[in-house]
């Protein structure tokens, strides 16, 4: 988790002074951010809230950019109609959720050790 978040942070810090556009910055985040902790999270199955947390810097430096106030609910930025911010939790839960089908419909070895531990 420290290692996601820090991935995070650090890609604020540079971001933090750029002149970049709202699309910009949210296909940084689609595109570059969220694959990386993707990976970074590949073992490990983060709640809500740790995943909201790792996430909260860069969606303070969004609002920023967008000269919007903090406190505007998040469920404005994820809306499909105006920016499509993908939330890291369905995300990870949907990554965790596909990995498990590929693993379970496996018809080789990783297929037989997914069963053997299922059992």
């Amino acid at each position: 988790m420290k290692q996601a978040k820090d991935e995070v942070v650090a890609m604020c810090n540079t971001l933090r002074k750029k002149l970049l556009t709202d699309k910009q910055l949210l296909y940084l985040y689609n595109m570059v951010i969220i694959p990386k902790l993707e990976y970074r999270t590949q073992l490990t199955f983060l709640s809500r809230r740790e995943c909201d947390n790792i996430i909260k810097p860069f969606r303070k430096l969004f609002k920023q950019k967008l000269h919007l106030a903090t406190s505007i609910p998040n469920a404005i930025l994820e809306n499909r109609l105006i920016y499509n911010f993908r939330d890291f939790y369905e995300l990870q839960l949907q990554s965790k959720i596909s990995n498990f089908l590929l693993q379970i419909n496996d018809k080789r070895l990783l297929g037989d050790i997914t069963n053997i531990r299922i059992k």
